[in-house]
């Protein structure tokens, strides 16, 4: 092989793993007039262009993003790798949920695009140390982009019901530990992963609070998690003290 050829072909490659390697976030450009999301790395470097519609964060290498018509998943350099979904969450453990097309439902796929858990929950969130939060019975909101009703439970990754869908909502589970609400008083605590109560339900909320607060916020982190309690706001370890 022509040396100059093999040189252009081992440059490719370690521009396209230099590449897969770095951080992506996605941005919508200040003063865009029709409010599309592109990716741009650490340093601000636009690396795909803004022209979906939604876009979520890179997680196991691909993204989600919704091109107008339906949900898609990309990788760094924008090649279009699995598709097409009503709607789609971030991969997390191998898998993510997807809405499909047929019956509004959701499931999960894995990096194949192969559904290895069927649609049959009304919502669901990504996996966190070997469990999903699910919702059964529950009828989506387009205007405040939210599952109302039903019940949440947790299912392992054979699609198995390890935790009864008995709770009004649901978190996922960090550091051994889930919060998840009572339908009855509307309070919080913490299940483990058998469904054990470790932390009573006597919480008013968990988590930064907000309109729309990322997932993130709802987990323990470095053995703490914030919630409130008669309008004061603290934070608690796993054993429930402040």
């Amino acid at each position: 092989m022509n040396l100059k050829i093999l040189v252009a072909i081992c440059l490719s490659l370690f521009g396209a793993i230099a590449l897969q390697a770095q951080e992506l976030k996605p941005f919508m450009p200040k003063g865009g007039a029709f409010n599309l999301w592109g990716y741009q790395d650490q340093n601000g470097k636009v690396i795909i262009q803004p022209k979906y519609g939604r876009a979520e964060a890179f997680s196991e290498g691909l993204a989600a993003v919704h091109t107008g018509v339906a949900w898609i998943f990309i990788d760094k350099t924008d090649k279009l790798i699995l598709g097409t979904y009503d709607d789609a969450g971030s991969f997390s453990e191998g898998l993510a949920p997807v809405k499909v097309h047929f019956g509004d439902k959701w499931g999960f796929i894995d990096k194949t695009g192969k559904q290895l858990i069927l649609a049959n929950y009304s919502d669901a969130k990504k996996f966190s140390e070997g469990l999903a939060a699910v919702n059964i019975g529950g009828i989506y909101h387009y205007e405040d982009d939210r599952t109302m009703g039903g019940k949440w439970g947790f299912i392992d990754k054979k699609g198995k019901e390890v935790i009864s869908a008995k709770y009004h909502n649901a978190h996922s589970f960090s550091e051994g530990l889930a919060a998840v609400q009572l339908s009855e008083t509307k309070k919080w605590g913490f299940v483990d992963k058998t469904g054990k109560e470790v932390i009573p339900f006597t919480f008013d909320a968990v988590g930064e609070g907000g309109l729309f607060p990322k997932e993130e916020s709802h987990l323990f982190k470095n053995g703490k998690i914030q919630v409130r309690k008669d309008n004061r706001k603290f934070f608690i370890d796993n054993t429930g003290r402040d």
